[in-house]
């Protein structure tokens, strides 16, 4: 039978027998058929959203990329984990939701439902044991608990020790209760803010009084409840991560303003984790552009942080600058329009953020006293500076700094040089100038700086001698090279501390909607706040039919969190036990019950009401993947040991080997969950120091969409495309009307978003997945064509023909039987280095060759069609499975048996040599080989003595120069 006519039986006939078989349910540690002696290898796609209706021909890429790359370490004797589960809960779950009319419950369950049935029809072969959503109860269980955990520690910077995967770490994570223990023997001390410090006390042995203690171990907590500004955004009717903003200040999803306010907040310390995190990335094998996202975006600086008093005042403004040399240029303060000395915390939250179109001060009642100089400093709110950045506090030094520059010729300030720029730089930005001598020239300078039309920014000058006396520096140092002595100084007087900033942001972990882990944290009626008891996790999330969101509300309006409408899930009566922890009991308010072995008073409590965001549940995901049934733990030490421990001799410092995604995520997703890996890492859950050794980014497959005159998207279904010479005209199908053809992203939004099944019903599975990859580099943008589609399926049907047609086996020669065997040879080492490279469309591109190479023999051998099979069952699993039975296969199929080996003596493969005289062909030489290491001036000449034709075409002209064109050559072009 044709392959056009059988292909749709059979691969329905496989996906059934894989799944009733358990083909891909690879066994954990302990569990029967689990061979510990095989190398692992954990293979894992970006945690889908189910928030939409179903997949379109663009988001398998990555899916099919990995299940290449698991069928053949499987096939190569790994144990593989590859599994798929969905990052249900959050955001864009709930907008979809509420777009629909439908309970989110519903419309996941839905959508979860849909894509499982998608990803079935393209032959996956993911362990159907191991999906979850993180909607599971029995999945946000352990989210839950590491919240607990995170909650219950804080980070000690000083603690330096090396991990079991040899990695040697500075700072860990510690029980807080050994906190309590460092303060109450005065190896810690608190600072002048109320905050332990890991330092030793002024005065040894002596702790902090109980209500000190409390309020720095809560200060101390990795999680923790506090009074921090925040982006509000009312449209959404809930808290952003600042990563969730946009440059603008609107909302990523939705597009909606977003405030800067202060709220209380559920706050989760990542900050304690920058330098490490930073640090860590020499240990991961990613995309230089990635890591260079997350270099960038923890911004890592060392400065000082200068304290300036303030006349009449007991408070100090705390300013981080990366130029303390600077120093005696600085001529007023500017502060955050919500900072906490801003005397109208609102006057300019409105338009707060680095990005506003227009720069905004407002000078306060506040003066700031110089620290070196005692001179009088002017204090202005100015919406360029943000609350959580530094300390949401600028020195304003005119003089060398574009954006104060800027903010002094607008709000009319004065400005003092610390240097004094090259007479070309001051010729360059005054032309009005020109004329002056250079004394003049540099004194006009030093008189009124803002005169000239930019600030002077370099570094390499040396600082003027009143700036250098005034900073003990070296007289005519550069001042670049003088911010040490700067600190110094600052330090000497008492008025600041060098210091290492980075400008990574605490995160903010509160989200005012429904769709979310709910926190197991309670409030007490004194306002303490208190963690859930672990026996009682998970807390569930209450079933509300209203779950919509109060949104677009004034700025300054409160949050209102839909679950505060739950009033019976949202109030319980509860014990405080020792650990401060809070166990619900049933018993009424004012009574006692015995636990612990005593009485304790029955008290009220009110849950906290925020949820987790979308994040929450995609930090640990992969872990769960190795362990997925355990109602014990999030995931169990056999489990944790083998898929992420020691890779024979060397250490895996990855728990996954290959992660595939886009880059949206490089520093959202990857960030959140390298720092959760780090916790466990700490608490010593995990033994490796980050979450995914490899990462590769996939291209997106884009695809043209249509518009129609009122700049709607009209589907593609509805679209005809015509070619008119070299232009595409695309015409509405019913109407006629000439549409804008627009290229870019596929999706539901511009209605070009192709269903997979689409193309399996015209096509099939295995010609797909074949063509997905084959448009061109995995890494690469790449335009969807249903053109190519016909190229792989009559691929597949050729090289279907090619093993139908040898069967039963003919005779081959020998001489031909060699031939065959290099070329499959060659093969192997192509398509196994490829696979290994994650270069799949060349993989495709070799097999394509080697069927072409191979059909010109009148019979192949069967072993030689069994090792190309393997070959082909990574791209086309099924039509590999039905090949490998009709060749007489056995076992439990073509995934149980081994990957092709070649021998150690593969032939070269002979390419064929195109001799031309000044570009037009003169011969055709059968090989290059004799012509090996020469060059085309010598291949040339060697031509000319030994080949009559040549020679008389040559008619005794010279050669100018010889051209040899590929590697192996494959064509001369020969210059007379």
């Amino acid at each position: 039978m044709h392959y056009q006519s059988i292909c749709h039986e059979f691969e329905a006939k496989w996906r059934d027998r894989w799944l009733a078989a358990g083909t891909y349910a690879t066994p954990n540690p302990g569990e029967a058929g689990f061979d510990p002696s095989k190398p692992k290898y954990v293979v894992l796609d970006f945690f889908p959203f189910p928030s939409g209706a179903g997949l379109h021909v663009g988001h398998p890429v990555g899916y099919i990329a990995t299940d290449v790359l698991a069928r053949t370490r499987r096939l190569q004797g790994y144990n593989v984990l590859h599994a798929m589960g969905y990052d249900a809960f959050g955001l864009p779950a709930e907008q979809y939701a509420l777009q629909t009319g439908t309970h989110p419950a519903k419309t996941t369950a839905d959508n979860i439902a849909q894509i499982k049935k998608q990803l079935g029809l393209m032959g996956l072969a993911l362990d159907p044991r191991r999906e979850f959503s993180t909607t599971d109860p029995e999945y946000y269980h352990w989210t839950q608990w590491i919240f607990l955990k995170l909650y219950d520690s804080f980070y000690d910077p000083t603690v330096e020790w090396t991990g079991p995967d040899g990695v040697h770490n500075l700072g860990r994570a510690r029980p807080l209760g050994e906190l309590r223990s460092l303060l109450e023997s005065g190896a810690w001390s608190l600072d002048a803010d109320g905050k332990a410090a890991p330092v030793p006390a002024s005065e040894g042995g002596a702790g902090p009084d109980e209500a000190a203690m409390t309020r720095a171990l809560d200060a101390a907590r990795l999680a923790q409840i506090a009074q921090e500004p925040v982006n509000w955004c009312p449209g959404l009717g809930t808290v952003l991560a600042n990563e969730e903003v946009t440059k603008d200040g609107r909302s990523e999803r939705g597009d909606f303003p977003v405030h800067r306010r202060p709220l209380k907040q559920v706050v989760l310390k990542i900050t304690a984790y920058a330098e490490r995190l930073l640090a860590d990335l020499r240990h991961v094998e990613w995309p230089e552009g990635v890591v260079q996202m997350q270099r960038n975006w923890i911004g890592r600086s060392e400065g000082a942080t200068i304290r300036f008093a303030l006349r009449g005042r007991a408070d100090t403004l705390s300013i981080y600058t990366t130029k303390p040399a600077t120093l005696p240029g600085v001529r007023a303060i500017v502060i955050a329009p919500d900072h906490p000395l801003a005397p109208d915390a609102s006057k300019l939250a409105a338009t707060s953020g680095v990005d506003a179109d227009e720069m905004v001060g407002a000078k306060t009642d506040l003066v700031a006293l110089h620290p070196l100089t005692g001179e009088e400093l002017s204090v202005w709110t100015g919406n360029f500076v943000l609350a959580d950045y530094g300390d949401g506090a600028v020195m304003c030094v005119p003089a060398h700094d574009e954006r104060d520059f800027a903010f002094a010729r607008k709000y009319d300030l004065d400005a003092r040089p610390v240097v004094v720029p090259p007479q070309a730089w001051l010729r360059e930005h005054a032309p009005h100038l020109a004329t002056l001598p250079d004394d003049a020239l540099a004194a006009a300078y030093l008189e009124h700086c803002l005169g000239f039309n930019a600030a002077f920014t370099e570094e390499n000058v040396p600082l003027l001698d009143a700036s250098a006396t005034l900073l003990r520096a070296t007289p005519g140092q550069m001042l670049g090279e003088a911010h040490a002595a700067a600190i110094r100084e600052v330090e000497r007087v008492g008025a600041g501390t060098g210091q290492v900033h980075f400008r990574l942001r605490d995160w903010l972990f509160s989200r005012q909607r429904y769709w979310g882990e709910p926190f197991p944290l309670v409030h007490g009626e004194d306002g303490r706040v208190h963690a859930l008891h672990e026996s009682v996790l998970p807390v569930r999330l209450p079933d509300l039919v209203n779950f919509e969101p109060e949104t677009n509300q004034p700025p300054e309006s409160e949050p209102q969190p839909p679950l505060a409408r739950a009033s019976e899930w949202l109030h319980l009566n509860g014990v405080v036990l020792d650990d401060g922890r809070v166990l619900p009991v049933e018993a009424p308010v004012g009574t006692t019950v015995s636990q612990d072995g005593r009485d304790r008073p029955v008290r009220r409590f009110r849950r906290e009401s925020n949820t987790m965001p979308n994040w929450a549940g995609s930090c640990w995901y992969y872990l769960r993947y190795a362990d997925p049934a355990n109602p014990a733990a999030a995931i169990g030490d056999q489990a944790q040991a083998y898929w992420g421990g020691r890779e024979g001799e060397h250490a895996a410092r990855g728990f996954v080997d290959m992660y595939v995604g886009g880059t949206e995520h490089a520093v959202l997703h990857l960030l959140y969950a390298r720092f959760w890996h780090k916790f466990l890492y700490d608490i010593g859950e995990v033994s490796s120091c980050e979450p995914f050794k490899r990462l590769f980014n996939q291209g997106m497959i884009t695809a043209d969409a249509y518009k129609d005159d009122r700049g709607f998207y009209v589907d593609y279904h509805d679209v005809v495309v015509e070619q008119q010479g070299a232009t595409r005209v695309a015409r509405h199908k019913d109407t006629g009307a000439e549409l804008e053809i627009v290229g870019g992203k596929m999706g539901k939004r511009y209605k070009n978003g192709i269903a997979p099944e689409e193309v399996f019903a015209d096509f099939s599975v295995d010609a797909f997945r074949l063509h997905i990859l084959y448009l061109g580099p995995l890494e690469a943008h790449k335009e969807w064509s249903s053109a190519g589609l016909v190229g792989m399926y009559r691929f597949l049907a050729s090289f279907w023909e090619l093993c139908v047609s040898s069967l039963p086996d003919a005779t081959v020669d020998p001489a031909s039987g060699k031939d065959i065997e290099a070329v499959v040879a060659r093969t192997i080492v192509k398509v196994t280095d490829d696979i290994a490279g994650m270069r799949f469309n060349t993989a495709v591109a070799a097999l394509i060759k080697a069927v072409a190479a191979l059909k010109k023999f009148p019979a192949v051998p069967r072993a030689a069609l069994m090792n190309l099979v393997h070959l082909l069952a990574p791209f086309a699993p099924h039509m590999a499975e039905e090949l490998f039975e009709r060749l007489g296969g056995t076992g439990a199929g073509i995934f149980s048996s081994a990957w092709p080996v070649p021998p150690d003596d593969i032939p070269e493969e002979t390419v064929p040599l195109v001799v031309s005289f000044n570009g037009k062909k003169a011969l055709v030489l059968e090989s290059s080989e004799a012509f090996a290491g020469m060059s085309g001036e010598e291949i040339a000449q060697r031509l000319l003595e030994g080949n009559e034709r040549l020679r008389h075409l040559a008619a005794g002209r010279a050669v100018r120069k010889a051209i040899l064109v590929g590697d192996p050559p494959k064509m001369l072009n020969i210059v007379l």
